[in-house]
């Protein structure tokens, strides 16, 4: 199962973090460049980081900072008679991702902190009670032309198949493409799949709602998710599907520094010794967490800070002055998920080859 991870995570990680992929992959290049070059290359006998710090003016500083030194400090490695320090600084690396992440589980788990991940359990963003609740003497008439979506404050057009609620087509998630998806999904919503099959008020809406929950699966390993509306996507996205992909990749970057105890330089790869290989993998996967991690927590908060209609402000710690600080607003900002953001569709972006004929069709009459 390991080494199935190892191979598809990867990609997952490039899913989860679009463009700010660069962050572990410019670190993983840095390791290698310690690792596996000679010390009568180019790359060893270059003095100092000037091309990176003349890229950094460009970029953010925030997204550069860990980079930064990180690559400065293996470089300084490189350079001394103590490069193979490197190994032993891979290795702290990885110790320390793993004891942050348990410790911010731990921190999730408390109810001071903790409100940022069960103010989500109650989808404080329904706007209309679940059809498969209501006892058989209640009767709902709506105006459904005089409501709003909750996420977009625009007329509705469609129905969440978890939560009900009525919404936009920009406060809906449209799914991803079913060849990613597919491929080892599971479902999500067990609990709520169990008390479907245990209605027995109304047997034929507890069969349909059982279909519909069994439908709503989740790919952990790419990671993608069936339609829903926005609230519910968030909801699962970041607690269940991006939060078992952190503790994914933790795993796997403590495991590959691990394996490095067991396995020589002797083993050859291609061009490179498996040891090293390992220690590149484990600064790949440690790093990924450690970004992962903070993005899932600050998409949760700009989520709760764009909808204070419906969600708890107070679920926000009060260290993090969302309102007030700019420079930590912009911090979190940048970590956070753009679409978190009222009015903002969800639905990620992929390469049409990805899509079959059928979902093209779909996105084309959606627009």
């Amino acid at each position: 199962m390991t080494v199935f991870q190892v191979a598809f995570q990867p990609f997952g990680i490039a899913n989860s973090m679009r463009w700010r992929a660069y962050i572990p992959i410019g670190c993983t290049l840095f390791l290698r460049i310690v690792l596996l070059s000679q010390k009568t290359t180019y790359m060893y006998l270059l003095g100092s980081a000037s091309s990176f710090y003349r890229l950094s003016s460009v970029l953010r500083f925030a997204s550069w900072c860990f980079v930064l030194l990180t690559s400065l400090f293996l470089l300084l490695l490189s350079k001394s008679p103590f490069y193979k320090h490197a190994v032993y600084f891979t290795t702290g690396v990885a110790g320390l991702m793993l004891l942050f992440c348990a410790f911010a589980y731990i921190l999730l788990d408390t109810d001071k902190y903790g409100k940022i991940r069960s103010s989500f359990d109650k989808r404080p963003w329904r706007n209309m009670k679940s059809l498969f609740q209501r006892t058989e003497e209640e009767e709902v008439f709506v105006n459904f032309n005089a409501m709003k979506c909750p996420f977009t404050n625009n007329p509705v057009r469609g129905t969440c198949p978890i939560c009900c609620s009525l919404t936009h087509k920009d406060g809906y998630y449209h799914g991803d493409p079913h060849v990613l998806h597919e491929f080892s999904s599971q479902i999500v919503e067990h609990e709520m799949a169990k008390e479907a099959a245990a209605m027995d008020h109304k047997p034929v809406l507890g069969r349909i709602q059982l279909d519909t929950l069994i439908a709503y699966r989740a790919n952990y390993l790419f990671p993608t998710l069936s339609p829903s509306c926005k609230g519910c996507y968030y909801k699962t996205w970041c607690w269940n599907v991006g939060y078992r992909m952190t503790w994914q990749s933790a795993i796997l970057g403590f495991n590959c520094m691990m394996c490095t105890y067991l396995f020589g330089e002797d083993i050859q790869i291609f061009y490179a010794d498996l040891r090293a290989i390992l220690f590149c993998m484990s600064m790949f996967f440690s790093v990924s967490t450690l970004y992962m991690l903070l993005a899932l927590i600050c998409t949760s908060m700009i989520f709760i800070y764009e909808h204070p209609h419906f969600m708890d402000l107070d679920a926000i710690p009060k260290f993090i002055d969302l309102k007030n600080n700019e420079r930590v607003r912009s911090w979190v900002y940048w970590f956070a998920d753009e679409s978190a953001r009222f009015g903002v569709n969800p639905t990620k972006s992929y390469w049409t080859v990805f899509y079959s004929k059928k979902e093209k069709e779909e996105q084309r009459r959606r627009r």
